[in-house]
């Protein structure tokens, strides 16, 4: 059975009195010195509300009631998943410490908070709340952090201050992603780089953006391992706007890695006009970035090769793939170099160049004889079975050219062979 979250109302007036009455009750009773520095005794989450009060930070009660009464109204609803596994104890429910030194320090944080948040300027009480809701999301306080993130929105929308109120939307872009609502999650952060956008704010719109990469992905892979026959269009949708993201977030890696993923998309759907824009893209951002082992500019010739294969464009494609091998083999990626050798020797076999292909056969074998991080037994005994094919036949035109004209000297020794056999 899943657990239901259920939100609680701020407590009413009448309880707020009931509280001020016991404090009225206690100094009445001789215990006056106690209530002005009430820790001196002892310090419980009851003796921290009342002091709360005493001293006139009523919000700070609330938020302090909420917290150590695990009483939080519900900000995010997690997702089924989420629930599950908080039901079947895979995930740990985190609860406020209640340890003398970390009720008074919640208490401090609360009332310089609160105290800020009385000037005219919101700015630092922002501030002070947004660390609230940092601390609470590291601890994995999620309905906590959201809360506090929820008061910085508010405070920044009426002090109209655009940066915080895009930062604590991000924030609680950040909870919903914790809580595995990436549907929630991406209208937060949209909203967000939105309002960045609209006030100018470049940084903490590439800021932004960096975060929606992660979500979009996310999404994406989601959709790709459904069985919903709909599901790849909306995968490359999601991919569509990651590429974006990327775009605006100034990541030329990532953004390769995304034409990459969609030009695939296109490849395998058939749609190879559309493969070759996100491809080409992909290759030429490949070549520009500094990357040692040059897999991506490898990986964008290889998947280029492919398409121009599927278009027919047998020149094009030849161009990818010996750009592939070339580079392969400049980095010593014996994997990838095996796999251009094996494509070209197969293309130059179809095209009747027999030599040339029987060239590319015995890279082929080497390359996978040579590979010791993932050596193939299976993978080596194929290649070694095609060098031999390859090299019959490219004999087997001189075999044949050397023996069609000594058939009559030949033809007795078969007819002898022919009746030895009968006797047998």
């Amino acid at each position: 059975m899943s657990r239901v979250f259920k939100p609680v109302q701020i407590p009413n007036q009448k309880a707020l009195n009931e509280v001020q009455a016991q404090v009225k009750e206690a100094e009445a009773g001789g215990q006056k010195d106690n209530f002005n520095n009430p820790f001196d005794t002892v310090v419980t989450p009851q003796t921290v509300s009342m002091n709360l009060l005493k001293e006139g930070f009523v919000q700070s009660y609330i938020d302090f009631y909420y917290l150590v009464s695990d009483t939080l109204p519900v900000i995010i609803e997690p997702s089924a998943k989420y629930l599950e596994e908080l039901e079947n104890n895979k995930r740990a429910k985190k609860k406020i410490s209640d340890t003398p030194d970390k009720l008074l320090e919640l208490k401090k944080a609360l009332t310089i908070a609160e105290e800020n948040s009385r000037y005219p300027d919101k700015g630092q009480a922002i501030i002070n709340y947004s660390q609230l809701a940092e601390k609470f999301l590291e601890e994995e306080q999620f309905q906590a952090a959201a809360y506090f993130y929820k008061k910085c929105m508010r405070l920044a929308k009426e002090s109209s201050n655009h940066t915080w109120e895009s930062k604590a939307t991000m924030g609680l872009g950040r909870c919903y992603y914790r809580l595995d609502r990436l549907d929630k999650a991406i209208q937060s952060n949209e909203f967000a780089l939105l309002k960045a956008k609209e006030n100018d704010l470049f940084g903490l719109a590439r800021e932004v953006s960096r975060s929606l990469v992660d979500i979009y992905k996310q999404m994406a892979n989601s959709f790709l391992k459904s069985k919903d026959k709909d599901a790849e269009t909306s995968a490359l949708i999601y991919l569509d706007k990651c590429l974006d993201a990327a775009v605006t977030a100034a990541d030329s890696k990532g953004e390769g890695e995304i034409c990459h993923k969609i030009g695939n998309l296109y490849l395998e759907r058939g749609d190879y006009e559309k493969a070759l824009k996100y491809q080409l893209r992909d290759l030429e951002l490949a070549k520009k970035a500094d990357e040692k082992t040059k897999t991506s500019e490898i990986e964008a010739n290889a998947s280029l090769a492919k398409t121009y294969m599927k278009l027919g464009k047998i020149s094009e494609a030849q161009h990818y793939l010996e750009q592939y091998w070339l580079l392969s083999k400049d980095n010593k990626r014996l994997n990838y170099q095996a796999d251009a050798a094996r494509q070209l020797a197969k293309m130059y076999q179809q095209q009747g160049d027999v030599k040339k292909s029987l060239e590319y056969y015995q890279h082929y074998f080497e390359c996978a004889r040579s590979e010791k991080d993932n050596k193939n037994r299976k993978l080596i005994d194929k290649a070694r079975v095609i060098v031999g094919i390859a090299k019959a036949d490219l004999n087997m035109d001189e075999h044949i050219k050397k023996t069609s004209n000594t058939f009559t000297n030949i033809k007795p020794l078969l007819e002898w062979k022919s009746k030895t056999g009968e006797k047998k």
